[in-house]
This record gives C-alpha cells, structure tokens and sequence, in this order.
C-alpha cells in the first residue's frame, strides 16, 4: 500500500544544519512543508536568510506565527489576528525579495496548541489547512482527519523529533526506530516533523535521517507537501 509522507520542516537552526538538511532533501527530490515562524524566543528563524535554501529547494511555506506564543488561542482576539496575519505577510514579503511568489495555504499552532478559536482567522486569511493535532499509532490515537469551520485539520506524529532528541535524551538511530514502528502501523498517511538543529544537528544525525526517509521510500512512502495531502484527503471525505 502506498503512504503518503507528508515531512513537515520547523526552521530552527544554524545555517550550516539548514543547508545540510536541504542538500539531503535536495537529493532525494523532496518537497518538505516549512512551518517558519517569526522568531522562537530570541532566534529569527522566518527571515530571508533562513528561508532562502527552502524557497531554491521549491519547498512549501506555512504559517507558525509570528512570535510562536505558547498558546495562540488564549491571546487576545486583537493579538492572535496580528500573530497570524502579520506572519502571513511576511511570508509573502519574503518570497517577492526572493523573486518568486507562493501561496500560504496552512498554518500550525506553536506547540501543537491545537486552537479553534483561530479558525475564523484562517478562514479570513484563505487558508486550507491546519496541522496542530496530534497522533500516535503507538499510543493508539488513529491518524482522523476532519474539518473545523472548513478547514482540513491533517493530524501530524506526536512526538517530533526534539521532543524525543532533546527530552528524552534518545540517540538518533533510536529515535528513527520508534518512528519506524509509527510508519509500519500507518495507514495510508504519515505526517511527521524534523528540526533541522535535531535531525541535522551533525553528519551522523543526517545520516540516520537519511536512512530513514530512505526506509520509508523503500517501503512505498510518497513524499507530497501538505497542501498536496490536504487535496488527496478532500477527495476522500
């Protein structure tokens, strides 16, 4: 059977594991689904200069804030519209200094925050998706789709790959065990995260990275963005 991969790229990094990442990517013909936001705590990780690898490598931009609050939807209406919409022109700014134009079709809530209270928000701003919940085959929450005042919500993996590098102090080569068993109990899509200060951190996290996107092509994963999973899913429910 085949999976549709959706590999979700949260831009925190240096330049050198940013530029490794995409080199990975690059050569395995992957379009990732960036959620860049503004800054996380004091780190700028949605300027040009972060985002230039991924808009050569034609890769998705999503929205993630402009501040990445620890729960967007307990600000202020005032405040949650100028964390959203802010963000959402930068972006745009972003790909015209860069010489290109893209759409913002997707957002993610800092923290996996899952927030109804923003879907007004995104519905205002156009977009398609939302990707803040959570799932977990091994802890038997199913991958379930479903709409929220017209928007997809397209659950990705819990956990990514610093909650397990950073917290659980797991080697890379563990980590990519326990999502290897995840991606075995899929079915029919596998959405996941990586940081590029995580799993690009050194030539021997890449490498077990890159040993693991190549286990899940092998094992007929198709690598798609997000809004490409969320046009596969709307045809499907």
């Amino acid at each position: 059977m085949e999976i549709s991969v959706g590999l979700c790229v949260d831009p925190v990094g240096n330049g050198e594991q940013i530029g490794r990442l995409c080199r990975m990517l690059k050569n395995h013909r992957i379009r990732a689904t960036v959620t860049a936001a503004g800054t996380v705590a004091k780190m700028a990780v949605s300027t040009l200069d972060h985002l230039r690898p991924f808009l050569e490598g034609e890769h998705e931009i999503a929205n993630h804030t402009q501040s990445h609050p620890v729960r967007v939807g307990q600000l202020d209406r005032r405040e949650q519209k100028k964390e959203l919409r802010l963000q959402h022109q930068r972006l745009i700014e972003i790909g015209r200094e860069f010489g290109t134009s893209f759409p913002v079709k997707g957002f993610r809530a800092p923290f996996y925050a899952y927030e109804p209270g923003v879907f007004e928000i995104l519905q205002e701003l156009g977009y398609q998706w939302d990707s803040s919940v959570l799932y977990s085959p091994l802890l038997g929450i199913p991958f379930r789709p479903f709409r929220q005042r017209g928007i997809l919500e397209i659950p990705v993996l819990f956990p990514d790959d610093m909650t397990l590098l950073d917290r659980m102090l797991l080697t890379p080569e563990a980590l990519f065990q326990v999502w290897q068993r995840c991606y075995e109990a899929a079915e029919g899509y596998f959405i996941f995260t990586v940081h590029p200060y995580g799993s690009a951190r050194d030539d021997g996290a890449l490498r077990a990275f890159e040993n693991f996107v190549s286990h899940l092509e092998a094992g007929g994963g198709r690598f798609m963005t997000l809004s490409e999973i969320a046009d596969k899913i709307s045809g499907e429910i």
